[in-house]
C-alpha cells in the first residue's frame, strides 16, 4: 500500500496557528475521504504533546515523537532524525505543511508553502525566521517535486522569487472553520463593536483600525475595537498608548471557537487589515458567521474574500473609517445584502475539497514512475 507521511513535528501543544490548523484539518479531511477508499497508508509524524489538537480515530494514524523543547531543537529533529523514520517505513511521499522540507525521507517530497512574507515585507519578518526561510524555502522548493500553495496570488509570489518553483507550484485556497448557516436564519443583533481576529504580527497591521476608530469616536460615534487573538510582543498595546484608546480597545487573548462565533455574529463588522496575507482565514470565517467583512485590498485577500466584502488600502486610517461608518450607515436591508454576499463567497471554499485537490497532487505524483 502507498504510504503518505505528513510531516507535523512543527505543532505543539499550545493553541494552533494559521499553518498548524491548516495541518491538521487537511490531515483529519483526507483521513475522511480514505475512509472510503483505503488506497493510501496515511500517517501523521506528531510531537505527543501535541496530539490533543487532533480527533480520536485521527490519533489512530500518528507517530507520536518526542516533545521537542523549542524552534532549534524541531528544526533539528525535522532534518536529521525524522528523515530516517520516515524512509525506513517505505515513505513514498513525504509532505510537510509549513514551509520547509526535509531535504531526503520519500520518494517523492511535496511541501506547502504559504506565502513569500519574509520577501514581499522583509523588514516585517523576525530576523531568525528570515534567515532560515531565505535559506531553506529556496532549497525546499529546488527539492521537492511539487510546491503546494494556498492561493493564487501566493503563487504567483513564490514563482517570482523562486525560479525552481515555476512549472510545479499549486495552488489549492483554504476555508472556514464554519459552516454556512441555513440562509433563512435570522441574524442577531448586533453591537457597534468593530472585531479583528489575528495573532498579531507587524503584517496584520492592527495600528490602521485603532487609528480610524480614534477618527470615528472623535466624530462622536460610538464604536470600540474588539481583539480576539494574542498580542505577542505588544504590538497591539503600543497602538492604544499612541491613539490614548484605552477606553475603545479590548483585546481578549485567544478565544475558544464557540466565543469566536459568538463575537463574528454580534459585531458591527469585521476588519481584515493586514498589509500580506498568503489567504486571510478569518475574512471567510467571518463570511461564514454573517459578519459584514471590510477588507485590506493587498496581496491574496481580494482572492479570498471575492464580491462579499469592502475593500480599503490598509495604510490609510481615513479610507477604512469611511468603510465602517458606510456599515454603520447601512440599513437592515443593505446590510442583509453583504451577509449574502458573503456567503456566496465563502460557499465555494471546504476543506473537503481542500482534501480532495490535495490528494490529487499526491496521486498525479504516484501515477510518475
Amino acid at each position: 500500500m502507498v504510504r503518505i507521511a505528513f510531516n507535523l513535528a512543527f505543532v505543539d501543544d499550545g493553541p494552533l496557528t494559521g499553518p498548524g490548523y491548516y495541518a491538521v484539518q487537511l490531515f483529519e479531511n483526507i483521513l475522511h475521504l480514505e475512509q472510503r477508499s483505503s488506497a493510501h497508508d496515511i500517517v501523521a509524524y506528531v510531537q505527543r504533546s501535541a496530539m490533543v489538537h487532533f480527533s480520536s480515530p485521527a490519533r489512530q494514524h500518528i507517530v507520536p515523537l518526542p516533545n521537542l523543547a523549542g524552534r532549534i531543537a524541531r528544526v533539528a529533529y525535522e532534518h536529521l532524525i525524522l528523515p530516517f523514520s520516515t524512509a525506513f517505513s517505505g515513505t513514498d511521499i513525504l509532505f510537510s505543511p509549513a514551509f520547509v522540507s526535509p531535504v531526503w525521507g520519500g520518494r517523492r517530497l511535496v511541501a506547502t508553502i504559504c506565502d513569500m512574507y519574509y520577501q514581499v515585507i522583509p523588514e516585517m519578518t523576525e530576523p531568525f525566521q528570515r534567515k532560515y526561510w531565505s535559506i531553506m524555502i529556496p532549497v525546499t522548493a529546488h527539492l521537492c517535486d511539487r510546491i503546494i500553495t494556498i492561493s493564487g496570488n501566493s503563487k504567483k509570489d513564490i514563482e517570482a522569487y523562486i525560479p525552481a518553483a515555476r512549472g510545479k507550484t499549486v495552488s489549492i485556497p483554504l476555508a472556514s472553520r464554519f459552516a454556512v448557516p441555513d440562509a433563512a436564519a435570522q441574524p442577531k443583533n448586533h453591537r457597534p463593536v468593530v472585531l479583528m481576529v489575528a495573532n498579531l504580527t507587524p503584517n496584520k497591521n492592527c495600528a490602521v483600525v485603532v487609528q480610524a476608530i480614534a477618527q470615528l469616536r472623535r466624530k462622536g460615534l460610538d464604536v470600540s475595537f474588539v481583539h480576539a487573538g494574542k498580542d505577542h510582543v505588544g504590538l497591539l498595546k503600543q497602538s492604544v498608548a499612541e491613539n490614548n484608546a484605552e477606553s475603545f480597545v479590548s483585546s481578549l487573548g485567544k478565544v475558544s471557537d464557540e466565543e469566536l462565533a459568538e463575537l463574528y455574529q454580534s459585531c458591527l463588522t469585521v476588519i481584515v487589515p493586514s498589509l500580506y496575507e498568503g489567504f486571510g482565514m478569518p475574512a471567510v470565517e467571518a463570511q461564514a458567521m454573517g459578519a459584514p467583512l471590510i477588507c485590506s485590498d493587498r496581496a491574496a485577500l481580494p482572492e479570498a474574500a471575492g464580491d462579499g466584502a469592502l475593500y480599503f488600502d490598509p495604510e490609510d486610517a481615513v479610507a477604512l473609517a469611511d468603510r465602517i461608518e458606510t456599515v454603520l450607515g447601512l440599513s437592515d436591508t443593505g446590510r442583509r445584502t453583504m451577509v449574502e454576499a458573503g456567503y456566496d463567497n465563502v460557499r465555494q471554499f471546504s476543506w473537503a475539497k481542500t482534501a480532495r485537490d490535495t490528494m490529487a497532487v499526491f496521486d498525479e505524483l504516484l501515477a510518475v514512475p
